[in-house]
């Protein structure tokens, strides 16, 4: 019984390898530690035999993701499906690779996140995700992109771009970097040593805002998707309103067919908002703090006043 077992979960993980182009040097290591080796990703095996993420389980029915414009509440979001029972995977995806966040030491990521990079393309790593289970990441809206999350419930925060770069400015001050060009070694080290304020921010534009810029525009399009949840981050946060907020959050577990009562929902928006997650400094970043005709000036010549407008902020 338990070696026709064996035998089942090797060849049903061995399928996996094979479709997906995955090479383990020892299929026996695999199945016994339940991880995939070729690529340095642990998987575990589910009640179908097939490989997932993680075997936790809830009662929702779908498959849900977590599309993000960087710094518009990535984790907050992924914090509140938590608490509305769903089960997070811990995987930031990305069109070719995803970062494992499973089994690292917060700190790590924080300072070091490529470290914890592995290639697997999203068409892939998609498939390890289960019903009732989510993952998230800053997807483009492009065919090749949307075909992999065809069948998952679909949520795209977005946020106020002047907001979104105070937070990538103060989030990317706080990590290492490893730039290859000469010239962004130089930027990269003058942008380090700025103190916050003006100079610093040339140096954000000048190394990441071509970048930035045409990651927020290739995703524009997820917000005329009929099939896609809209979650403003001022609205998630309470700026519009405690009844605003709630109601936002209802209609959220409506789309994900949430049998849930209103005190559960009250419940996860206190126990969500302001809550310790991975990229959250303790203060929240606001543009009004530092803003000023200059930064208004390479806000609007990197094309991001123009992408502001159609996201629908000032």
């Amino acid at each position: 019984m338990a070696h026709n077992l064996k035998n089942k979960l090797q060849t049903a993980l061995n399928k996996w390898l094979i479709n997906h182009e995955f090479k383990s040097a020892d299929a026996e290591v695999a199945f016994r530690l339940s991880i995939v080796s070729g690529k340095r990703l642990p998987v575990y095996i589910g009640p179908d035999l097939s490989p997932c993420f993680t075997i936790d389980q809830s009662p929702v029915p779908h498959k849900v993701f977590i599309i993000t414009i960087p710094k518009s509440g990535t984790y907050l979001a992924a914090k509140l499906l938590e608490n509305l029972g769903l089960i997070n995977c811990d995987v930031h995806m990305a069109t070719w690779n995803i970062q494992d966040n499973r089994f690292a030491d917060e700190k790590a990521i924080r300072l070091e996140p490529w470290r914890f990079l592995i290639e697997i393309p999203l068409a892939s790593s998609a498939q390890l995700i289960r019903a009732g289970q989510f993952s998230f990441g800053h997807i483009p809206c492009s065919d090749a992109d949307k075909m992999p999350l065809e069948d998952f419930r679909k949520i795209f925060t977005f946020r106020e771009l002047r907001d979104v770069i105070i937070s990538l400015i103060r989030f990317l001050d706080s990590m290492e970097h490893k730039f290859k060009k000469p010239e962004v070694i130089k930027l990269g080290q003058k942008f380090k040593e700025a103190p916050m304020g003006i100079n610093k921010f040339k140096f954000w534009f000048s190394i990441w805002g071509k970048e930035y810029e045409s990651l927020i525009r290739n995703m524009l399009p997820w917000k005329d998707q009929g099939d896609v949840f809209q979650l403003k981050f001022e609205t998630m946060m309470g700026d519009d309103g405690k009844e605003a907020q709630f109601a936002l959050l209802k209609e959220l577990c409506g789309f994900l067919d949430l049998t849930i009562t209103d005190a559960e929902i009250d419940k996860a928006i206190k126990d969500s908002v302001g809550a310790h997650t991975l990229t959250y400094s303790g203060k929240r970043s606001s543009y009004s703090d530092w803003w000023n005709g200059e930064l208004e000036d390479l806000f609007k010549q990197y094309g991001f006043k123009e992408l502001n407008r159609l996201y629908g902020y000032d």
